[in-house]
């Protein structure tokens, strides 16, 4: 018995041991891009695989953290077919001060381009004929999926607070996007999905639902967020950021109100969304008389 004893502790002491290497191995100090030629039924693609290195510092609340990218995106194009077939892996390592060690996250996207900030790592797939470009936004830090739009971000923020814990952001993601979202795969009416949340999670996914192929058709919103006498509008090259200043210094939830978000499409119509609370106020929307505001139960 005391052999299988010893015997049993040393085989868990091998595989902790084991384990901790694995959780320790550092990143690659180099890497390699390649090009090559491929026939498939009579038809010549080109395939490239590009990889680079991307080091951010970030600041993550309990001091500044580095994080190394390792980026690597194989694209399929060739001139005997329309468009082209992109899809990207991205390994992340964290660690403190320059020497991002510990393994955070892998992400496997079918995306064309990537963008890394604080705190989002943004990927991008390209629309093709009738469908709009679509950004997927994931948390820097886990590597968790927050966010889908075929808008840019519009973020509300509440001044003099400190940190992030209060940074919100909205999001619309239509009907015409290059990538579906789950609701757009359930229900057939749908136009879109506006998405409301931190930087770690939507707590808000409003479904709009059309009445009619006309209505069903109006495409992409312009996204905005309007707080007293200021209103933005999403951009395509920059972040639009509302401060609330009616509740600068307050560092509460219930600072989260008394701003309303828009979306606009041509031929003036226009929905309004009333927040308070950190939560949207439906019972108050304006919401022309064909189109229908669902909210799910949280995701």
């Amino acid at each position: 018995m005391k052999t299988k004893a010893l015997f049993l502790f040393l085989s868990l002491c091998f595989c902790a041991s084991a384990s901790a290497q694995k959780a320790a191995t550092p990143p690659p100090t180099s890497t390699t891009s390649t090009i090559e030629t491929v026939r498939r039924e009579g038809i010549e693609f080109v395939v490239t695989t590009n990889r680079k290195f991307n080091y951010i510092p970030l600041y993550a609340g309990n001091g500044y953290e580095s994080i190394l990218l390792l980026e690597e995106v194989r694209t399929e194009m060739s001139r005997d077919v329309e468009g082209m077939n992109s899809a990207m892996k991205v390994e992340a390592w964290i660690g403190k001060g320059r020497k991002p060690d510990k393994k955070a996250w892998t992400i496997k996207a079918d995306a064309d381009v990537a963008e890394a900030g604080d705190p989002f790592y943004k990927v991008t797939k390209y629309g093709c004929c009738a469908s709009m470009n679509t950004h997927v936004w994931y948390n820097l830090l886990s590597g968790q999926r927050v966010f889908t739009g075929t808008n840019n971000l519009v973020k509300i923020s509440v001044p003099n607070t400190g940190g992030d814990s209060l940074d919100r952001y909205v999001t619309f993601h239509s009907n015409m996007g290059s990538i579906e979202a789950p609701e757009m795969k359930r229900l057939k009416d749908v136009m879109g999905v506006l998405q409301y949340g931190t930087n770690k999670r939507a707590t808000y996914r409003i479904v709009l639902r059309a009445s009619d192929s006309e209505t069903f058709d109006l495409g992409q919103p312009e996204v905005g967020v309007a707080h007293q006498q200021e209103t933005k509008f999403a951009e395509d090259d920059q972040e639009q950021e509302v401060a609330l200043w009616a509740y600068d210094g307050k560092k509460s939830a219930s600072s989260l109100s008394d701003f309303t978000v828009i979306l606009k499409w041509e031929d003036k119509i226009q929905i309004t969304i009333p927040f308070k609370n950190d939560a949207p106020v439906l019972s108050e929307a304006k919401v022309p008389a064909k189109i229908k505001l669902e909210l799910p139960s949280k995701p």
